[in-house]
């Protein structure tokens, strides 16, 4: 074993030693704080962040609208037929959707079955972070990184929605713990090999993982570049690992990457680097990106000081414990550099797979207030810069903390259209039509049928060339039909944001409303009389349906 390596583990067994029955030896308040910060904090968190998770779970919140396309894809398919390419624009990885069949066909189409997978992975993300932390940013900050984890709105939301962002985070962090192993123990053969087949196997259930891991063999190279010999043994688990993401390529990538719509999706989202591209804009995305993953992802109150964190975060692990510092660096380097070639976007959820780095950076600062080999307690400047850390921490990170732990009273809900439908179905009579807006049709085929709601048409704003040119009444297809049920579910982008207002103002010219709903999300039921003089006269229509038409179909 190299010197190095010997140092590694020595400071590790001094820094426990210390921070174990040392540190909060001297009695008193501190003492008792410490204790509890640095042996109770961690389980107590951890317990938190599995009610909070389960709680939104067992919620039952209504499908929105990419879950209802991806479990349209989950219902009509086989095992082998969720090999291709997913219709509605879809993309997972072929081992949760393979999970997601199976729940499936154990437990039925609902939304606590189709939400299993992704409840579990949260689970296992959740009792796994801790570990990593420890390996990368040792005992002291662990506590407070393990707090912002377990408590961050965006993984406890994640933890139960349809799609494969919760089991990215868990295949991530099980790939940075297979690899912390080897951070300081040379590897033999034999985990060489295991470490390939295991991150082998976790790139077929989440595709971010393979940039993971990749970053880790790169680490891991560099890390003991000096030893031929297990240079040679990490060649042989990277070569199992290249064959497992080959074949993925062949058998699932490869179609997914000639998805010309999801690139521009992604680019327009910010995703990739500005076309035409330059060393401006790359950089002004950079740091949109940054902003972007504390604020919007990780819900940082000052995304600039949660900036300020991760860079001084990062700066004290390059002091204190170098490697975890190159492995962080190598993970969002690489990234960054998917990123820039196009391959896997750096936005939104799809980064969900960074929050673990994000928390252990901001939460790095704190490593300082551990004892060092040299000086046994801190050195004031340390303790200073320690208080700092946690002030801004708690300044930056506190709102978000709280945002997670109140979902344990009220479940954060992205849409209501179940419950739009089920209106209907409380107050609808024999006769009544219902139709649905154009982004409602997926909700009304999936739960329309289950609540007893039958969908007897649509409406939509289309453009007047998909269209053969516009109606000169747009209501005629339900003029004399009586009582008109018009239901929202979901909005889309491309839609004005006040949509539901420009429709019902046409209906309002027409009809008397009777009864409505209104719902997270823009989701909503409005009851139409037709048969009753309207109450009010039209408004104008603005200019995107005056280019366009609004329209019925029965």
């Amino acid at each position: 074993m190299s010197g190095d390596v010997a140092v590694d583990d020595a400071a590790d067994g001094v820094h426990e030693h210390r921070q174990g029955r040392g540190a909060p030896a001297a009695g008193g308040f501190a003492a008792r704080f410490g204790q509890i910060y640095l042996h109770w904090l961690v389980p107590f968190a951890v317990i938190l962040g599995a009610v909070l998770r389960t709680r939104e779970w067992l919620y039952g919140k209504s499908l929105w609208l990419d879950e209802l396309t991806v479990t349209d894809n989950l219902v009509r398919r086989g095992f082998s037929q969720l090999l291709e390419p997913l219709a509605g624009n879809q993309g997972g990885p072929i081992g949760w959707l393979w999970a997601e069949r199976a729940s499936i066909d154990f437990f039925g189409v609902d939304e606590l079955s189709l939400r299993l997978v992704p409840w579990l992975g949260a689970l296992v993300a959740l009792a796994v972070f801790p570990l990593v932390a420890r390996r990368l940013i040792g005992d002291v900050a662990t506590p407070a990184a393990t707090v912002l984890f377990a408590t961050s709105p965006a993984l406890i939301y994640y933890a139960a929605e349809t799609k494969q962002y919760s089991t990215d985070v868990a295949c991530a962090l099980l790939v940075l713990l297979l690899t912390t192993r080897f951070s300081t123990r040379r590897p033999t053969l034999r985990g060489a090999l295991l470490w390939g087949l295991a991150c082998g196997v976790l790139v077929w259930c989440s595709q971010p993982t393979i940039l993971i891991a990749a970053a880790c063999g790169l680490f891991l190279a560099l890390r003991w570049r000096r030893d031929v010999q297990v240079l040679f043994r990490l060649a042989a688990g990277g070569a199992v690992l290249a064959v497992s993401v080959g074949l993925e390529w062949l058998f699932v990538l490869r179609q997914l990457a000639a998805n010309d719509e999801l690139l521009r999706y992604w680019q327009a989202y910010g995703g990739y680097p500005p076309v035409p591209r330059s060393i401006g804009g790359d950089l002004r995305w950079a740091g949109s990106v940054a902003v972007t993953l504390t604020e919007t992802v990780a819900q940082f109150w000052i995304p600039a000081l949660a900036v300020v964190l991760a860079v001084w975060g990062l700066a004290t692990l390059a002091r204190l414990r170098p490697w975890s510092a190159v492995l962080i660096a190598v993970i969002l380097l690489a990234a960054v550099g998917a990123a820039v070639a196009q391959s896997y976007p750096l936005a939104q959820r799809l980064a969900l797979y960074l929050l673990p780095l994000i928390y252990l950076l901001v939460s790095a600062g704190l490593a300082d207030g551990a004892p060092d080999l040299k000086h046994g307690s801190p050195r004031p400047w340390q303790q200073l810069a320690v208080g700092v850390c946690a002030a801004a921490l708690l300044v930056s990170a506190g709102p978000a903390v709280v945002a997670g732990v109140s979902t344990v009273v009220r479940p954060d809900e992205t849409t209501a259209g179940r419950q739009a439908i089920q209106f209907v179905a409380d107050h609808q009579r024999p006769g009544d039509v219902v139709l649905a807006e154009r982004y409602a049709t997926s909700a009304m085929k999936f739960y329309g049928p289950r609540i007893g709601v039958p969908m007897g048409g649509v409406f939509s704003f289309t453009r007047p060339e998909a269209n053969q040119g516009c109606a000169a009444d747009p209501l005629a297809p339900v003029s004399d039909s009586g009582r008109v049920w018009f239901v929202f579910a979901h909005h889309f982008s491309a839609q004005p944001e006040n949509r539901t207002e420009v429709y019902l103002s046409q209906v309002a010219g027409r009809a008397t409303q009777l009864q409505f709903f209104e719902g997270a999300g823009d989701a909503g039921a409005y009851l139409y009389d037709f048969g009753q003089p309207a109450t009010s006269s039209s408004s104008p229509l603005p200019s995107f349906v005056r280019n366009g038409c609004f329209t019925i179909t029965r």
